[in-house]
């Protein structure tokens, strides 16, 4: 038979005020944490309209690079270690913001249907900034841009490029333009005419994030693609992980056999330099300050 424990009512009674006062505790936690988070909260909807508003002051008044500026990563070739090119990175410095991070930026003008002016503003900057560092004697073969899926909805984005490539006086080889492989997949037969388009400039159409996302091949084959690259995540851990530099080789034969330039992004190592170089990544691609 199960014992019968007997307590005072003193220790009754104080079991249950120990209990109720932990209890009491946890909720005023809990009430801390929602007060703190709805802070936050507040915080970040104040802010959204000052970015916001700020975004479509510098797109109407078209504001330079004292803002706005493009950054830059280099292509560094695997095997010479000669500069392959530069992607264009979109920063953002604010006289009363500060340093406003892309994620905050973009997430605004994509709510606030800024997205396409951004993207116009960065293909123009790239072309001024290849053909400032031209003008002072910088060898560098391209540069690449991001665009977002917003941009190749208009028709007249190709016209645009070619306007900006003649106002610099720039081929069309030097220019790249880049999509991510989920916009890759996402590509209406419309948008699609539009990349053809470009491609008819001479630019270069190159996939980021390649990998990450969950392609089609045929799709991958019947896009104009000249360049893949390998997302940062293969790269981070190849040398330790076995499995990792069976699918980069896959990726790297897979590019290659179709003719595209392989880009592996995040090379950070003299050990990930190294095995890359062994599987034929023509290209790494490291961040890195603007070029003089």
């Amino acid at each position: 038979m199960p014992r019968t424990v007997r307590i005072s009512q003193q220790t009754a009674c104080t079991f249950i005020a120990a209990t109720v006062e932990t209890e009491r505790a946890a909720i005023t936690r809990q009430v801390t944490d929602i007060r703190q988070m709805s802070k936050l909260i507040a915080n970040a909807a104040e802010q959204q309209p000052t970015v916001a508003e700020e975004i479509n002051r510098s797109v109407v008044r078209g504001r330079g690079s004292a803002e706005e500026s493009a950054s830059a990563s280099a292509g560094i070739s695997a095997a010479s270690g000669a500069r392959h090119g530069l992607e264009a990175l979109a920063r953002w410095q604010d006289d009363e913001l500060g340093d406003v991070p892309p994620s905050s930026f973009i997430t605004v003008a994509e709510e606030t249907g800024q997205t396409e002016a951004i993207g116009q503003w960065s293909l123009r900057e790239a072309c001024r900034q290849m053909a400032q560092w031209r003008e002072a004697g910088a060898a560098l073969p391209r540069v690449s841009v991001n665009l977002s899926p917003i941009n190749f909805q208009n028709r007249d984005l190709p016209g645009y490029i070619a306007a900006r490539l003649d106002e610099f006086a720039l081929p069309g080889h030097r220019l790249t333009i880049e999509i991510t492989e989920s916009t890759s997949m996402t590509l209406t037969t419309e948008m699609l005419e539009v990349v053809q388009r470009i491609r008819a400039l001479g630019c270069g159409l190159s996939v980021d994030d390649f990998g990450t996302g969950f392609s089609s091949l045929s799709r991958l084959a019947n896009l104009p693609v000249t360049e893949i690259k390998i997302d940062r995540s293969f790269v981070e851990r190849c040398v330790e992980e076995s499995r990792l530099q069976s699918l980069i080789v896959a990726m790297v034969g897979l590019g290659h056999n179709l003719g595209m330039t392989v880009v592996a992004e995040g090379i950070e190592t003299q050990e990930q330099r190294t095995l890359l170089g062994q599987y034929r990544s023509r290209y790494s691609r490291a961040t890195c300050s603007p070029a003089p």
